[in-house]
């Protein structure tokens, strides 16, 4: 058998497996849709609002469509009618440099050869100095209502997502849903507030290789210097770990922002000891009425501390007087089934036996509708803890927590003494 000779001439195309790129991104979402025109002949009964309800669009476009100068339509009528039909949505994803501590973002991982359906996992880290952990450090985040110092995306895993249309832009992208800081952000929050600018670094770190046992994985992620080459002071699995490139992550303001670390803090649920106080004693315990009591208070509703009941708490003239201060109201339609709830709004439900809860809503999510609500609770928890569970809320019970539960749920508007929500007004502190 004749020896190979490798001459100069003879060229090699090597295909590397690489991880080609990492960072923070926000997600903006397309709706596609066609327009599809028919002949339709007016039946009894028949209105164009009716018609127009009945091919998803509107009553002004089949009455410009068919050069109507009224709303009189006759039996037997033929109308021309166009209509959108939804063919699905385009996903994009745009970088993101900064976001505050608790934001829902995701991390974009691109790969090349590496292959459909292998795992990545991502470490967000602390950068520069110690920040809200030590340098270098691990950042929690929660991921699919799970606490993770590691998240895990599939390669090509969004091209699963129903009615993408674009799903091939992404084959060889993971794509990480995550949000900033674990389930009790407190100690973040406490560390932020006390770096200059309450903003601090982070970086990402990438390990494709390690999950799918291939130690030959590229990591193209040594930041280029001023003239283009490797910076040497990066690592190739890093990313944004230089110079103007780090992640700044900030926290919150605001009233909502300072109850959340308190009920965050899991304090111990307890109607009795000192309930009108933010010392030390005051604050050894909670219950929900008295959580409450300290959001209005510190938004300048409450001039003074007082002790609240949902008793006190039905109505919107007991509240006021409760709260001594007409700053307080009963939203009108609050107690059906349509009604969308803001953040900052509390609710009430309270029992013909006397058993009651209330609480603070943190963030009204209307696409899932899901509401995210800070509360003190008992024993026992609340009669959605199942929602809770399952998107991303305290699951502990007997403390303080933020919950998240279903609007028309049993745990809000289903509930047997259901009352509604009220809405402080001319507060003086930023919400």
């Amino acid at each position: 058998m004749e020896n190979l000779v490798a001459r100069p001439s003879n060229k090699l195309n090597i295909q590397h497996r690489k991880v080609l790129n990492a960072y923070f991104a926000t997600r903006k979402e397309e709706v596609i849709s066609e327009k599809k025109e028919s002949l339709y002949k007016v039946i009894s009964g028949d209105t164009l609002s009716k018609i127009a309800k009945k091919h998803d669009t509107t009553v002004s476009i089949v009455k410009k469509d068919n050069s109507l100068k009224s709303d009189i339509i006759t039996i037997g009528q033929k109308l021309k009618v166009t209509s959108l039909k939804e063919k699905g949505k385009k996903v994009s994803f745009q970088y993101l440099n900064a976001a505050n501590l608790g934001d829902e973002v995701y991390i974009i991982v691109k790969t090349h050869l590496i292959g459909e359906g292998k795992k990545v996992w991502v470490n967000v880290r602390q950068g520069v100095t110690t920040g809200v952990v030590k340098e270098n450090g691990t950042l929690l985040l929660m991921q699919n209502g799970k606490e993770q110092a590691r998240p895990e995306a599939i390669i090509g895993g969004l091209c699963n997502e129903p009615n993408l249309l674009n799903a091939d832009d992404f084959k060889d992208w993971a794509v990480f849903k995550i949000t900033l800081g674990g389930k009790d952000t407190s100690s973040y929050a406490a560390a932020l507030d006390k770096l200059k600018g309450k903003i601090t670094k982070l970086y990402l770190v990438v390990d494709a290789h390690s999950p799918n046992n291939d130690r030959d994985i590229v990591y193209n992620g040594m930041n280029p210097d001023k003239d283009g080459e490797p910076d040497q002071r990066s690592t190739p699995n890093q990313w944004l770990d230089m110079d103007d490139k780090w992640f700044k992550m900030g926290v919150k303001s605001g009233v909502l922002e300072e109850m959340k670390i308190i009920v965050d803090k899991h304090i111990k649920y307890s109607q009795t000891g000192v309930r009108n106080s933010l010392s030390k004693e005051g604050l050894k315990n909670l219950d929900c009425s008295e959580t409450v009591a300290i959001y209005l208070h510190k938004l300048g509703v409450m001039p003074n501390l007082k002790i609240l009941y949902t008793g006190t708490m039905t109505t919107e003239k007991d509240f006021q007087n409760a709260v001594g201060s007409k700053n307080i109201e009963l939203i009108s339609g609050s107690d059906k089934e349509n009604f969308k709830p803001q953040k900052g709004d509390v609710f009430v439900w309270r029992k013909s036996n006397g058993v009651g809860h209330t609480g603070i809503v943190y963030h009204f999510d209307e696409k899932k509708d899901l509401v995210t609500i800070l509360e003190a609770i008992g024993k026992v928890g609340s009669a959605d803890e199942k929602t809770n569970k399952n998107n991303g809320g305290y699951t502990g019970t007997n403390c303080s927590r933020t919950a998240v539960y279903k609007r028309k749920g049993k745990a809000l508007f289903s509930h047997s003494g259901w009352v509604g929500y009220f809405r402080p007004k001319n507060y003086t502190k930023k919400l």
